[in-house]
């Protein structure tokens, strides 16, 4: 990044307290972030692109966009667009632009304004570089080449707490440029080495050109984006990327991700306190797959519905599968009714839902509508009912069948189904290989299936990553799922 454009950033000017007052500018910097975003997804359809993209809040404005770290769009938002607040704007834009000479894009965003016509004109423009740049920029470095041989001189204008400075508009400006580089100023050589490497080429850049005023119309704009509407604008994109971030909290509508965005974005702002942290925040793709995510609140939902079901399995089930309880509720301290109050029903629920990946807050919708159904609910209690206690919890959270067979909540009966049940099976089987290894058999409820090598090109490389190839039928163990009323024990 050119320094020089970069030493433009004030701590003193920082507004975030203010910033976090405002909800538009939050949302617009939001907005604006989220609708990059998606060009860059619709562009690559993937997150590479979009990992290009970050965004600076308070960083010389109110916020900037960058891409491959370098400026792409700077805005400056104004909730009412005055003539004051326009014309203050415009003179920080305009001395921006002729310090940096890149591309990039300068945007003053507002709301609502009962200024006619916003348009800059090229005499609007010349009055701006001449009382902002000529008689103060350029003019308060004349002043410092022509006092080059006064020490005091340069520290007292350079101090930027001195009230009564000859060089207010320039000296935050140099100061930081100095200090980046570790340059002093305390002799004359030092101070003559300034003005030949530092001031020279400022005034260089900052000279008039007649093209100024062209080149800054095409890459200045007035946007108008109500506040009214930002909602659903952010709402629109937020949606548009439900195509492309994959690994997302399924649960979350548009708006409940929006409010989180806001939320987040803010609580980052309020914990910017020193003047680095300041410099270094950066908000990028990665802060908005976290939100889309949602991971602690997915699991704690997931979580909650487990226990529900927990609850819902010691309350349905026969208390007679143990004919070694006694009447008066008392459990023994072997029987498997004893432990459902111990069951870690995540692994539990997992590991009978062999035809579904594990757990994951990116997959929490499935795992809500698909793995604790009233079907498979009855059916974990009907086969634990109809062998009653030869059903055993395993060490590895497993509800295993005289240690031979695992039981599972799969039921076929149909040609479609049974379809589906091994479509999921060897999708998932490497996520549940420590039950295919354990276990000669998986309970089912009318669903036959025997495991066999044609299996082999549809079950790719899992327990030997490194080596890159397909594992022998030999590693695999030739599991059989089979209906549990058609085992004998």
């Amino acid at each position: 990044m050119d320094n020089g454009f970069e030493a433009l950033y004030n701590e003193r000017r920082n507004a975030i307290s203010s910033w976090q007052g405002y909800h538009y500018q939050g949302m617009v910097a939001l907005l604006r972030f989220l609708e990059e975003l998606v060009k860059k997804f619709q562009y690559a359809g993937h997150s590479v692109e979009a990992d290009t993209l970050k965004m600076k809040i308070e960083w010389i404005e109110d916020f900037i966009l960058f891409e491959n770290n370098e400026i792409k769009e700077i805005y400056q938002v104004k909730k009412t667009l005055t003539d004051e607040n326009r014309k203050e704007v415009l003179n920080n834009f305009i001395i921006q632009f002729k310090l940096f000479d890149k591309e990039a894009k300068w945007v003053l965003a507002y709301d609502e304004t009962k200024l006619g016509d916003l348009s800059l004109t090229r005499d609007e423009f010349d009055q701006c570089y001449k009382v902002h740049i000529k008689e103060k920029w350029l003019k308060q470095i004349a002043l410092l080449e022509s006092h080059y041989r006064e020490e005091d001189y340069w520290k007292k204008n350079l101090n930027l707490n001195n009230k009564y400075s000859s060089c207010k508009e320039v000296r935050a400006y140099l100061r930081k440029r100095l200090e980046k580089d570790d340059q002093k100023y305390t002799t004359k050589v030092e101070r003559e080495s300034i003005c030949k490497n530092y001031l020279q080429p400022l005034k260089d850049k900052l000279t008039y050109k007649d093209t100024d005023f062209e080149k800054f119309k095409n890459c200045f704009e007035f946007q108008k984006i109500t506040n009214q509407g930002l909602d659903d604008r952010c709402k629109i994109e937020i949606n548009s990327l439900f195509s492309y971030v994959t690994e997302r909290n399924t649960l979350l509508t548009e708006q409940d991700i929006l409010n989180n965005l806001y939320a987040d974005i803010y609580q980052k702002m309020m914990s910017l306190e020193s003047k680095k942290k300041q410099e270094n925040f950066e908000y990028k793709f990665a802060d908005i797959s976290k939100v889309f995510l949602d991971e602690e609140n997915a699991i704690s939902f997931w979580m909650a519905t487990l226990y529900r079901e927990r609850e819902k399995l010691l309350e349905d089930i026969d208390d007679t599968i143990c004919s070694k309880c006694n009447d008066k509720g008392k459990k023994c301290s072997y029987c498997i009714l004893a432990t459902i109050k111990k069951w870690d029903m995540r692994k539990i629920i997992d590991n009978i839902n062999l035809e579904y990946a594990l757990f994951s807050p990116g997959k929490a919708d499935e795992s809500l509508k698909n793995k604790i159904s009233d079907i498979k609910h009855d059916l974990i209690i009907d086969i634990m009912e109809y062998f009653k206690h030869q059903i055993n919890l395993e060490s590895n959270d497993i509800l295993a069948l005289s240690h031979q067979y695992a039981l599972s909540a799969l039921t076929g009966g149909t040609n479609r189904r049974d379809e589906n049940n091994l479509k999921g099976i060897l999708n998932n089987y490497w996520e549940h290989s420590k039950i295919y290894r354990d276990y000669k058999g998986i309970l089912t409820q009318k669903y036959n299936y025997c495991l066999s090598e044609k299996d082999l090109s549809i079950l790719k490389v899992g327990i030997d990553e490194e080596e890159k190839r397909l594992p022998t039928f030999n590693e695999i163990r030739k599991t059989v799922f089979i209906d549990y009323e058609e085992v004998e024990i």
